[in-house]
């Protein structure tokens, strides 16, 4: 789904320009693989926190649960329907480690707790990039 998503993506852009059409498909590729590998990782440290084991079972539920973004995600200006998206994967993800053996109620602390301090991290990433290197790079730039 991956390499459909991305073969898509690149095919959009490349009505405007052929040669950014190849580039948007190989970042969104290689960027999907990336990301997808961050993410399973990242929730396997809450599932196993849970009880979960198998880290290669973790990879497979967060592959196979980001499918409905790679169905519908290349689509320009879906807009506030990401959000949809985020949520379905979400719930496959949940649905995934329930599968694989996690209780109910140690499936979705994980999930929640590893979006939560995800979200977190992110945050405080963005506003340490704001406040302190964006105005460095300004004032090296005068």
């Amino acid at each position: 789904m991956l390499l459909i998503h991305s073969a898509l993506a690149g095919a959009v852009v490349a009505v405007i320009e052929p040669w950014l059409g190849f580039v948007t498909f190989l970042s969104f590729y290689i960027f999907g693989i990336l990301g997808n590998l961050a993410l399973g990782l990242w929730l396997h440290l809450w599932a196993f926190v849970f009880g979960a084991r198998g880290i290669g079972k973790t990879l497979s539920i967060v592959f196979l649960g980001s499918t409905p973004s790679y169905l519908i995600g290349w689509i320009p200006q879906i807009g506030i329907f990401r959000l949809v998206l985020l949520a379905w994967s979400f719930g496959l993800y949940y649905l995934g480690f329930r599968a694989l053996g996690l209780a109910q109620k140690k499936a979705a602390p994980a999930i929640i707790i590893s979006l939560a301090l995800g979200l977190a991290i992110l945050v405080a990433l963005s506003y340490l990039a704001f406040s302190y290197f964006l105005p460095l790079i300004y004032s090296l730039a005068l």
